[in-house]
């Protein structure tokens, strides 16, 4: 299945099983870039992804990455860890999600 059609999957499941999240996610505008080594967000609701990364998740694992990156947004670490070192922050930031 093509990336696109597995986000939009994966967006219709998490309705369904997430809606607080899908609510999240329905306001990012998906971006194919298959320049980008997996998949983020950036402060402007764009959410680029690589489509051969994407095609290697199942359902459950790109639910929960989807989920993920609209956490930075949600939780504004985009903003707020602008004058912080962004490679440690962003593992932070990781860690806080996926906790």
């Amino acid at each position: 299945m093509k990336a696109k059609d597995k986000i939009i999957k994966a967006k219709v499941h998490l309705q369904k099983d997430n809606p607080f999240f899908a609510y999240l996610v329905m306001g990012l505008e998906f971006k194919e870039d298959n320049s980008f080594k997996s998949m983020g967000v950036n402060g402007k609701g764009s959410c680029v992804y690589n489509s051969k990364w994407v095609e290697t998740l199942d359902d459950g694992e790109l639910k929960g990455v989807l989920a993920h990156e609209v956490l930075h947004l949600a939780l504004q670490h985009l903003t707020r860890g602008e004058d912080l070192n962004h490679e440690i922050f962003n593992i932070s930031a990781d860690l806080v999600i996926n906790n």
